[in-house]
This record gives structure tokens, C-alpha cells and sequence, in this order.
């Protein structure tokens, strides 16, 4: 499912997003956690966000439909669960990273060289 506002990062995260999302239908258990914050976070850093394409849910939706498990299109209630808690998650990460801008990293400033640490 190809976008015209897309770049190749993208669509990885979209691909990898899908197949946890399939995974996690055919085992019936929630997609892991890490694996998809993880994706999320790079699906916002790579511009999905500003990029004016349908919601995340629509996306992963439409994906699973059209993937070669046909388990999504006779599961549709639990194909919404699972992408709605990813949107959820995704819009959290969202707000986070916009109120909270590069918290998850270290901002210790330092001297480029002892000299100029000790200049004054």
C-alpha cells in the first residue's frame, strides 16, 4: 500500500509495524511492547507525523488486510483492537516527543578542550 507521501524508511516502519501486528493475531497476545515503541519512535522521527497521510491505524489496517494472512479479514474487531492500541500508543509518543523534545537524551553540555574549560 504505497503513498505518495512516503520515503522508504517509511514504509519499512510500516511493513515491520503490520508484521507485528499480524504476529500478534495469529498468537493472540498484545505486539511486544519494546519492538513497537521502538518502530513508533522511528515512524515519528522519519516524518509520518507531518506527512498528511491517512491516521497510523488506517495504515496498519489496510496492511494486514491486504498481507497474505487472511486470519485480518475474518478477525476485523480484533484487527481495530490491535491497531487502535497502536495508534493510542503512537499519539502518546507523539504528545511526548512534542512537550519533551530530545528528553531521552543526555544534554550535558561540556568544553570542547580542557583549555577552553579553564579559560575565563
Amino acid at each position: 500500500m504505497k503513498n505518495e507521501n512516503t520515503n522508504p524508511e517509511i514504509e519499512s516502519h510500516l511493513t515491520k509495524l503490520a508484521a507485528v501486528c499480524c504476529q500478534s493475531l495469529r498468537g493472540n497476545d498484545e505486539p511486544d511492547s519494546k519492538v513497537v515503541d521502538s518502530l513508533l519512535k522511528s515512524l515519528l522521527m522519519s516524518g509520518f507525523a507531518r506527512m498528511g497521510r491517512a491516521p497510523l491505524q488506517h495504515e496498519l489496517e489496510q496492511r494486514m488486510k491486504n498481507g497474505p494472512d487472511d486470519k485480518a479479514l475474518h478477525h476485523a474487531e480484533e484487527v481495530l483492537g490491535i491497531t487502535r492500541s497502536i495508534q493510542k500508543r503512537f499519539d502518546a509518543i507523539k504528545l511526548w516527543e512534542s512537550k519533551h523534545p530530545g528528553d531521552d537524551k543526555k544534554n550535558d553540555t561540556k568544553a570542547a578542550n580542557y583549555s577552553a574549560a579553564t579559560d575565563s
